[in-house]
């Protein structure tokens, strides 16, 4: 419908702007419209559960976001300037408000892309949402993740005070690799299964990105466009699934002669996440 659309496209610019920004303040106010699209799409689901999945990322939100406005506030009383390329040549000599910057941005980070401490609001977020509707979800927040980690590393990589930060996304990244698959091997409804996996896969994204390395970073960039659109047709394949006998694993089965041309597409997709020649997940 027309509510669907428009909040597509709402949240298709602002990630659009976020990743093109040069300006700190601007890519904030972007950030925030992302995720303003992203409540509006799961509340436009229709559903009760749909609707308080939606609550709980708004006021998850309130908080990340304001944290994320603070620490630009601190960039900016520290630096002088809010345009990206121009704050590196402030950061050189490190001080109580950068830190506090730099904290905050993280914590950007991890809401925006769903990473701990913010993962299980997240993956609730896709598992609320009807499928297709959680693919776009899923593919927002990877472009969040790619756009906000490399403002990080543009910002602070190779400044002596940034170790213990760069050691920090490492971590946040592997046990979001972790604990999105051993949660999605524990599932028993399809849906939650795909959402707790975007997580995992998010944390692999992030790993690469987080290395900081030229070849990590393209391994980071390349894995995020090659898992939006496998996991779409996943979550894809999940709703027309859905509608045709529920997501309950243990009541699903006996489809393929039903519906063999979405068997195929599902097979594709899960051959690609899993890496098969020769596919290229």
């Amino acid at each position: 419908n027309g509510m669907f659309t428009a909040l597509t496209l709402m949240g298709l610019a602002s990630v659009s702007a976020v990743v093109l920004s040069d300006d700190l303040f601007n890519l904030y106010v972007f950030y925030e419209i992302a995720a303003i699209a992203q409540t509006g799409l799961v509340i436009a689901s229709g559903t009760e559960k749909a609707y308080k999945a939606a609550f709980r990322y708004m006021l998850m939100g309130c908080v990340a976001g304001g944290l994320l406005l603070l620490g630009v506030a601190f960039l900016l009383s520290a630096t002088g300037t809010l345009n990206i390329t121009d704050m590196k040549n402030y950061l050189l000599n490190a001080n109580p408000t950068i830190y506090g910057g730099l904290l905050m941005l993280i914590i950007g980070l991890t809401y925006g892309s769903g990473l701990p401490p913010f993962h299980t609001v997240k993956a609730d977020l896709y598992a609320r949402a009807k499928p297709f509707i959680a693919a776009m979800l899923q593919t927002y927040s990877k472009f969040v993740l790619v756009a906000m980690m490399l403002v990080i590393l543009k910002l602070f990589y190779g400044l002596p005070y940034f170790n213990t930060a760069h050691g920090a996304l490492i971590a946040l990244s592997i046990f979001g690799m972790v604990f999105g698959v051993v949660m999605a091997l524990m599932q028993s409804d399809y849906r939650k299964l795909l959402a707790y996996h975007a997580i995992s896969q998010g944390g692999y994204v992030a790993a690469g990105l987080a290395l900081g390395t030229p070849l990590g970073i393209v391994a980071g960039i390349f894995h995020a466009i090659n898992h939006v659109i496998y996991k779409s047709a996943l979550f894809l394949g999940a709703y027309i699934v859905h509608k045709k006998k529920g997501s309950n694993l243990a009541k699903l089965g006996g489809l393929l002669p039903l519906m063999p041309s979405v068997a195929f597409m599902v097979l594709c997709a899960k051959l690609a996440i899993s890496g098969v020649p020769p596919f290229n997940g």
